[in-house]
């Protein structure tokens, strides 16, 4: 696996946390990174998606996290 697919691999999970004990380890395991000092590459899928997500916004085409989460639920129990 190369860099960048662990790196999603891991968000993916990361996003599905709730723990909040086990957030505030990982917090403190991955330490004092500041993403602002470094340039950040992606990929030509990646700013597509930032593109179309701008457009999104532009257009007020957004969904809150609340409801996000529960067509997420929904889907999932399918």
């Amino acid at each position: 696996m190369n860099n960048n697919e662990i790196k999603y691999k891991v968000m993916d999970k990361l996003m599905s946390v709730e723990d909040n004990a086990l957030l505030v380890k990982i917090d403190a395991l991955i330490g004092d990174i500041n993403v602002d000092e470094k340039d950040l590459i992606v990929s030509k899928a990646q700013l597509k998606m930032l593109r179309s997500s701008e457009v999104d916004l532009k257009n007020d085409q957004i969904i809150t996290e609340e409801d996000l989460n529960q067509e997420e639920d929904k889907w999932l129990s399918e």
